[in-house]
């Protein structure tokens, strides 16, 4: 009896864990001597399997859309001298993105990886003080992203986990376009006017805010990553 109980207790805690992976979530070997290959295609597969839904098990929330309380973009170095507050924010596109090519050098712990996403978008509250030359990002088409992570290792309950140390990223968008509403207290005139030059000139402005924008949203895709390493041990983020 004792003999059926203690391989019943096993078969249930085995099954409970392998239930935290869905069925077609890709794993890799770090023996694989196609390592790189096998994590692009393991993350672009991931991203959309995430979507709208999440994964709740392995402590990942939707990302489609990804919801962002709230978001503070430095003010830039020229046109744009101002602090940019955001609340609300609701981010679309990410699960489409695809990935371009990843490594992931287990003796430095660094891990990176490129992306390109179609059509990246997202609506938000804003409050911007300050001149009136304000850029943020509410749409851009056919952006590429380079996210650099770097990791180290923390011990709980006798095992080992990945904690992220610093987390890295490089925005290049091929085209920026933004809209607000109630300008001017309502001036539709006047708001076509302010957006129209801002959109006619978008590359300079985002230029202008690139660090503080890729700062940013680093710190959003830092608490979406660190959910995922958090909760899943190392030994069982890689296949044996």
């Amino acid at each position: 009896m004792k003999l059926v109980l203690i391989v019943a207790v096993f078969v249930f805690v085995h099954s409970a864990f392998t239930r935290k992976f869905p069925a077609n979530f890709s794993r890799c070997r770090l023996s694989d001597p196609d390592l790189d290959n096998c994590l692009k295609t393991a993350i672009e597969k991931a991203l959309h399997l995430i979507g709208s839904k999440g994964i709740s098990s392995l402590n990942l929330p939707p990302i489609d859309p990804l919801k962002v309380s709230k978001l503070e973009i430095a003010q830039g170095t020229s046109a744009v001298k101002l602090v940019q507050k955001y609340t609300d924010l609701s981010i679309t596109g990410v699960s489409s993105s695809k990935v371009e090519n990843a490594h992931f050098d287990s003796t430095k712990k660094i891990f990176t990886f490129k992306t390109l996403t179609p059509n990246y978008n997202q609506e938000m509250d804003y409050d911007v003080n300050g001149k009136i030359l304000v850029v943020p990002v509410y749409g851009s088409d056919n952006v590429t992203s380079i996210n650099t992570i770097a990791f180290e290792e923390e011990t709980r309950n006798n095992k080992s986990y990945y904690k992220i140390k610093s987390y890295k990223l490089s925005l290049e968008p091929s085209l920026c376009h933004v809209r607000y509403d109630g300008l001017f207290e309502g001036n539709e005139k006047l708001g076509a006017t302010l957006l129209k030059t801002i959109n006619d000139n978008w590359r300079d402005m985002f230029d202008d805010i690139k660090d503080g924008l890729e700062a940013a949203y680093a710190e959003v895709f830092k608490s979406v990553a660190s959910g995922f390493f958090n909760t899943v041990p190392i030994q069982d983020i890689f296949l044996s």
